[in-house]
């Protein structure tokens, strides 16, 4: 009994940090296919503003694909049994999470929003037109998402104890977790003093809700920012008129 709880804890010991680095490298494919959002949604004009879609960028991508694995890959790695069955599954589930991505990508290009129930609406109208025809191709790289996705399983796992060695972990998972923090923390400033550059960004990317300040806390940061400039307009008057008396 207790060589048999050592190898279950082994066995999903091993998954887990499979699941990991499995994650990371999708994290990477779906950074790569979110560059196009950033070309569709155009390069913003200001440094705040480029350094927010940079974070965003970085740690929205990284959220999406990790909350992927903590509510799905995660759980199931300590209920199916066989590692290979438990791989499979988990390819599956990114091949699907890619798909979707691509549609949203798609709808994005072509319609400038995300995938909602309209849209689906739209895309599976059995109406002839371009945008339809169009979307139904995407599915036919599905298979090559799917073999990508295998091969990939099948390198990490191979590599998985190479990899674990390297330690580098806690540093990968720390520089998502500080771009994910910050863009949110740079949006809440915006948002509070109606800062365009960042605020026109908030839909780029799919599934963002950027965290905001509650109205009555942005009216008083409004507020505060309008009477600072008030007061830097005082004394701006104030000293012109001491220059012209002297």
């Amino acid at each position: 009994m207790v060589d048999s709880g050592n190898t279950y804890r082994d066995k999903v010991s091993q998954l887990i940090s499979w699941g990991h680095w499995f994650s990371f490298f999708n994290i990477i494919a779906a950074m790569l296919l979110g560059t196009r959002y950033i070309a569709q949604s155009g390069w913003p004009e200001t440094l705040l503003g480029q350094t927010y879609q940079l974070l965003t960028w970085l740690g929205h991508f990284g959220f999406l694909v990790f909350a992927v694995y903590i509510l799905i890959i995660f759980p199931a790695s300590f209920i199916i049994p066989s590692q290979r069955l438990m791989r499979l599954f988990a390819v599956f589930v990114a091949t699907a999470g890619m798909t979707l991505l691509l549609l949203d990508i798609y709808a994005y290009e072509t319609l400038h929003l995300h995938l909602n129930p309209l849209v689906w609406d739209l895309l599976l109208s059995g109406e002839k037109t371009d945008m339809n025809a169009h979307w139904q191709y995407l599915f036919v790289v599905v298979p090559a998402i799917f073999l990508l996705e295998l091969i990939m399983s099948e390198w990490v796992w191979r590599k998985l104890r190479k990899l674990s060695r390297k330690r580098v972990g806690v540093p990968i998972a720390s520089v998502f977790a500080v771009c994910f923090i910050g863009s949110h923390l740079i949006h809440i400033w915006a948002d509070a003093f109606l800062y365009s550059p960042v605020t026109s960004q908030r839909s780029n990317f799919p599934i963002s809700y950027p965290m905001t300040l509650k109205p009555s806390w942005r009216n008083t940061a409004y507020l505060i920012a309008k009477n600072i400039s008030a007061a830097e307009t005082k004394w701006e008057i104030k000293k012109a008129k001491l220059f012209v008396i002297r």
